[in-house]
């Protein structure tokens, strides 16, 4: 009897294990749901709610002329050139007119506008010239930076964690003071420094160098790991000729792999959706993804279509590296519970 029932308790007890994880991972998802549904959604209708992708738009032939490029981005020289038409259009003038002035079939129309007005928002970001040179930029800096970055951090720890004395705290708290300072506050003086200073301003190397020089997290990741490693590891190196380098390389680079993988996990997104050293230190032909996503703003109207299946685009890469390197991910979540 004693038996059954703790089976029976189990059984509830997985039983609401899993319901609970199932409603963590649907409500997680959710916002990657409504991303791809509003990535479908047009401009014009942008204010409405769907909870399933709505049904898409056919071009209007009395939208006039400038509505397309207000609206769905098209670009209207490239339009012209297909239909044959050359001089000035009237912004004002509808499809319907400027069918029948020159003479364009209606179907060749709706055969060349519509793929625009149902999937402006992925046409306009995979058509963009940009955006290719912007992700391969992003990915270049995220990584390199997540390196190099990590690579500074775990030399700043591994001294860091050698200090014995009560002193020796004021140098590690100086580095935990720019957990309270936001870059938002000392971005005109790092500008000043990188962009006239050093004459970095409009280069890729600025945001490198602010992405790589590591910071307060990291350090304290790494401090708090490093010194929780033997001594005698380092000693043994020693005893059997080697020096700190081999140490570094051999030993302590290794062992670092679990913290190396929660700075990753809290740094990469940040690196990967930075938008205000982007906005500030490179022009529009430079941008990396979250500002060129963020440029799609316009004087007059907003292509939210366009917005959206950038975010999304911009999401999957990220998605992908969080699926690829989880195991890791993991083992760095429960590091602390296993020290324990």
């Amino acid at each position: 009897m004693k038996s059954s029932k703790r089976i029976t308790k189990k059984k509830i007890a997985g039983i609401i294990i899993s319901t609970v994880l199932l409603a963590y991972s649907v409500t997680s998802i959710i916002p990657f749901y409504f991303l791809g549904i509003r990535s479908f959604i047009p401009t014009i209708r942008s204010t409405e709610f769907h909870l399933i992708p709505p049904e898409l738009d056919k071009f209007n032939i009395k939208s006039t002329y400038g509505d397309l490029a207000t609206y769905y981005n098209v670009d209207l020289r490239e339009a012209k050139k297909a239909f044959g038409i050359s001089g000035y259009i009237d912004p004002n003038l509808t499809w319907e007119e400027i069918s029948e002035e020159y003479n364009i079939p209606r179907e060749k129309l709706e055969a060349y506008f519509n793929p625009y007005v149902k999937y402006n928002g992925w046409i306009t970001i995979l058509t963009d010239e940009r955006i290719l040179h912007s992700i391969v930029m992003t990915v270049i800096l995220t990584f390199s930076s997540l390196i190099t970055g990590g690579l500074f951090s775990i030399m700043t720890g591994s001294v860091l964690a050698g200090f014995k004395k009560k002193w020796h705290s004021w140098i590690y708290n100086m580095y935990l003071l720019e957990m309270i300072i936001t870059p938002v506050m000392i971005i005109l003086p790092v500008y000043m420094i990188l962009g006239v200073f050093f004459g970095l301003g409009n280069s890729y190397w600025s945001i490198f160098l602010i992405f790589a020089k590591g910071g307060a997290l990291p350090v304290m990741v790494f401090t708090s790991y490093i010194a929780s490693i033997p001594g005698s590891l380092r000693e043994s190196v020693e005893i059997d000729g080697g020096n700190r380098l081999q140490y570094f390389i051999h030993i302590l680079l290794p062992l670092t792999k679990v913290p190396f993988a929660t700075y990753a996990a809290i740094k990469f997104p940040k690196f990967w959706n930075d938008l205000l050293q982007g906005l500030v230190f490179l022009n529009e032909k430079k941008y990396t993804i979250t500002p060129l996503i963020s440029s799609l703003q316009g004087s007059y109207t907003t292509n939210f279509q366009a917005i959206y299946a950038g975010l999304a685009l911009s999401i999957i890469p990220v998605i992908l590296i969080y699926m690829i390197f989880q195991n890791l991910f993991v083992q760095s979540a429960l590091s602390g519970s296993l020290k324990g």
